[in-house]
């Protein structure tokens, strides 16, 4: 089983991927950890393309995955490899939530935290509301274009019960 999961910030990809990895014993691959090459308390150091696309090679030869993340021109390969490519798509008012939410939580120290300022967090909110404008629908039309078998979800559980896990 091959699945790329793709949703914006607060969408719930990480959730569905571990608990997808869990039910069927297959690895989970975060793309922030291939795009970003950060010790666990800063951001904003990208890794060289080269090293991204090695990492990307990686998870992609392996039999079975899940990929989930954000981007969509460099991984291109893996929505041609996967089953299947579920497309996130919970209302922007919640995944705003849940992004101030999730700050919220890292600078209490109830979640993993990275040195996240004020500015970084209103940057995703106003990226979020160009995602929802810009870039899913040019990612929904390549998809379609390229005929790549895909489903829309309004969340995590309507994508679980979408999804072959026996």
């Amino acid at each position: 089983m091959r699945i790329h999961i793709i949703g914006g910030a607060g969408s719930g990809k990480t959730s569905l991927a571990q608990k997808v990895s869990v039910r069927l014993g297959i690895p989970h691959f975060n793309l922030d950890e291939m795009f970003w090459d950060d010790p666990p308390s800063q951001y904003g150091k990208r890794r060289n393309e080269e090293e991204r696309a090695r990492l990307l090679n990686e998870a992609v030869e392996k039999s079975d995955w899940i990929i989930e993340g954000v981007y969509d021109k460099w991984v291109f390969s893996s929505f041609q490899a996967a089953n299947i490519v579920i497309v996130l798509r919970p209302t922007l008012s919640l995944r705003i939530y849940r992004i101030i939410k999730r700050f919220i939580r890292r600078k209490l120290g109830l979640e993993p935290r990275k040195n996240e300022k004020l500015s970084y967090l209103i940057r995703l909110i106003i990226w979020s509301f160009e995602y929802e404008k810009e870039h899913i629908p040019r990612f929904l039309n390549t998809l379609r274009q390229n005929k790549i078998r895909f489903i829309e979800c309004k969340n995590s559980k309507e994508a679980f019960r979408a999804l072959p896990l026996e």
